[in-house]
């Protein structure tokens, strides 16, 4: 889904996106960031790397985890950068049925 950001935005301004985030422009160099309302402190809020299509979580350290439909953690990055993850992986791989790991 392509964002359709305003064309001629001033330092301040914000924008509430198509896929429900809310973007605030910074005049000083001409990008638009996520904003981080003070409301939400301590919430897991991702942010794009800047000339990539990378999402990162804005508070450096925070672990990423990704649940099930049922709400169980089903894949974990934490701030080490170790991956955990429960079940298999769809495709040609169990990683379950590898008694060790290459």
């Amino acid at each position: 889904m392509a964002l359709n950001f305003p064309s001629s935005p001033t330092d301040g301004d914000t924008f509430l996106g198509g896929n429900g985030i809310n973007y605030v422009f910074n005049g000083e160099d001409g990008t638009w960031q996520v904003y981080n309302d003070p409301a939400l402190a301590g919430s897991q809020v991702w942010s794009r790397r800047p000339g990539s299509a990378e999402l990162i979580p804005v508070y450096n350290g925070d672990s990423v985890v990704v649940t099930t439909g049922a709400g169980a953690d089903a894949v974990t990055i934490n701030e080490e950068g170790n991956v955990i993850a429960t079940g298999k992986f769809i495709g040609d791989v169990d990683i379950e049925s590898y008694p060790t790991l290459p």
